[in-house]
């Protein structure tokens, strides 16, 4: 098995063991509880949560960049190709 797919294997066993014992999630829990949903109003706000996201992988010590994380758009935005197509306004 390669190093891809072994850590989506972990990463979806991770997901079911958060789940499991919540009768409301059939397969697997992405999100932690207390999330909610805010509405994106400006430019800045959606910047700031695009950071946020961008720098968890980093937070994590997964990676030591944003843009070194395989799966995020931050590639696109440091200039680099990422896995999906970014469609910038």
């Amino acid at each position: 098995m390669t190093a891809c797919l072994a850590g989506q294997a972990g990463m979806l066993n991770l997901f079911w063991y958060a789940g499991k014992n919540n009768k409301k999630i059939k397969y697997f829990k992405v999100w932690q509880d207390g999330n909610d949903a805010q509405e994106i109003h400006t430019t800045a706000f959606l910047e700031e949560k695009m950071n946020y996201i961008h720098h968890n992988p980093v937070k994590s010590e997964l990676v030591a960049n944003p843009e070194d994380y395989l799966y995020s758009s931050a590639r696109d935005y440091a200039g680099e190709k990422g896995l999906v197509e970014i469609l910038f306004a």
